[in-house]
C-alpha cells in the first residue's frame, strides 16, 4: 500500500517532499555543526546538545559495547554491579553498522539519526496523503508536522539563568519535551524516531486495514507492537489508550 502511494504522487509532489525533508534534516545538524566549531582548544564535544543530552551518553556506551563485539550489554550509568543482561536492538543494530564500516560511534549514531529521520517523515507524508486527496493540504499538514512546535521561544529570554535544574523547572515544554513534537524527535536519537515509525504504521493499519485483515497481517502488526515493546516500552501505553478509545467510538 506504501508503494502505491508513493507512486500515486506526482513528481513535483516528490521534489516537494524531499526538500522540506532535506530541509528539517538540515537544521537538525546546525546544533551539532555550531558545537563543534566552538569547541575550545583541548576539549572534545559529544555531539549532543540540551535535548536528552545525558540520554545520548547511555546509546553512546551502548553502540560502543556493541562494536566490542557484546550482543548483550551494561547499563554503564549505575554504581550497582551488573551483568550484561540488556537486550537493545537499536542499539544493536547501530553498534553492528558501525563495526562493519568502522565509523566512529558518535558519526554513526547521527547518520542513523538522519536516514531514520528521512524514513519517518516519507511515510508521515503518505499518511497524509492517504487522509487529504488535496496536494494542498497535504503539503501544508506535512509542513506543520515537520517544523511545528509551541511557543516557548517568545519566553525564553525572560528566564533568570541557565542552570539546567532551574530550565527543567521554568523552561516551556514544548522546548525540551522530545516527544511533544516532531522536530524535537528528529533532533533527538534513532530510537525515538524508530518508535515513531512503528506507532505511524501501527495506526495506519488500525485505521485502513483493520476491517479486511488477515491473521497472518494481524500476527505481523502483533510483532511490530511486541518489538516496539521491547525498546521503548512505554508508548505502547499511548497506542493502547488512543486506540482503545477509537475503537470504542467507532463501534458507539
Amino acid at each position: 500500500i506504501w508503494i502505491l502511494l508513493f507512486k500515486s504522487l506526482t513528481n513535483k509532489e516528490k521534489l516537494f517532499v524531499n526538500l522540506v525533508i532535506a530541509g528539517a534534516l538540515f537544521l537538525t545538524l546546525l546544533p551539532l555543526i555550531a558545537g563543534l566549531a566552538h569547541r575550545p582548544e583541548g576539549f572534545f564535544y559529544t555531539g549532543t546538545g540540551f535535548v536528552g543530552g545525558a540520554d545520548k551518553m547511555v546509546y553512546f556506551s551502548q553502540i560502543e559495547e556493541v562494536r566490542q563485539g557484546n550482543f548483550l550489554i551494561h547499563n554503564l550509568y549505575t554504581s550497582e554491579p551488573q551483568t550484561a543482561r540488556l537486550f537493545s536492538p537499536v542499539w544493536l543494530i547501530v553498534g553492528l553498522l558501525a563495526k562493519i564500516s568502522n565509523l566512529p560511534t558518535i558519526l554513526a549514531f547521527h547518520l542513523s539519526r538522519l536516514a531514520s529521520g528521512f524514513v519517518f517523515l516519507w511515510l508521515a507524508y503518505l499518511f497524509l496523503s492517504s487522509i487529504f486527496k488535496s496536494i494542498k493540504w497535504r503539503k501544508l499538514s506535512f509542513v506543520l508536522v515537520c517544523f511545528s512546535s509551541g511557543l516557548g521561544f517568545l519566553f525564553f529570554g525572560r528566564l533568570a539563568n541557565t542552570d539546567q535544574n532551574y530550565l527543567y523547572e521554568h523552561l516551556s515544554t514544548d522546548l525540551w519535551i522530545t516527544e511533544g513534537n516532531t522536530f524535537l524527535t528528529l533532533m533527538h536519537s534513532p530510537l525515538f524516531i524508530l518508535a515513531q515509525i512503528f506507532i505511524l504504521i501501527i495506526f495506519w493499519w488500525a485505521l485502513f486495514r483493520l476491517s479486511g485483515a488477515g491473521w497472518m497481517e494481524i500476527l505481523g502488526i502483533g510483532l511490530l507492537t511486541a518489538l516496539l515493546g521491547i525498546f521503548h516500552p512505554y508508548d505502547l501505553f499511548i497506542i493502547f489508550q488512543v486506540l482503545g478509545v477509537w475503537y470504542l467510538l467507532k463501534c458507539l
